[in-house]
């Protein structure tokens, strides 16, 4: 890392202490000290994606500063320390019920017990793009 103007000395290196945004290991080691918090706070990550976390009644997952906890509604109280546990370690926002995640709109139906994962806007931006408002004389298909 090179010192800011006006601290240049020669043959002098700095050390990073804390990852700063903009940096190429700035993802990861968010990525590390997020899972690290994680599994304090009694999650276990699924080996399979490492940004993925469960225990007995909560999911957490996560992509880059979106995080996502799912839990049953039984176990609301539980949840709401979670998220306290997670708001003093970190500087966040409770953005309500999911509704887009990496561009996925969710919907749900409570009263069914359903919930729907759709990626018609991207459909939409692809066929935009590529200039695709029809193909083979009919309008893409996003439902």
């Amino acid at each position: 890392m090179e010192l800011p103007i006006g601290f240049k000395e020669p043959d002098t290196v700095a050390l990073l202490l804390k990852a700063l945004y903009g940096l190429r290991r700035s993802p990861l080691l968010w990525q590390k000290l997020l899972s690290e918090v994680l599994r304090q706070l009694g999650l276990c990550m699924v080996p399979e994606e490492p940004c993925l976390f469960v225990n007995d009644w909560l999911i957490v997952f996560f992509f880059v500063d979106d995080i996502v906890y799912m839990y049953r509604e039984k176990n609301e109280k539980q949840a709401t320390e979670f998220k306290d546990a997670l708001t003093t370690r970190f500087k966040m926002r409770d953005l309500g019920d999911l509704q887009w995640f990496l561009g996925i709109q969710v919907t749900y139906d409570w009263e069914n017990q359903r919930i729907w994962l759709s990626q018609e806007s991207y459909i939409e931006e692809i066929a935009q793009r590529f200039d695709l408002a029809e193909i083979n004389g009919k309008p893409p298909n996003t439902q």
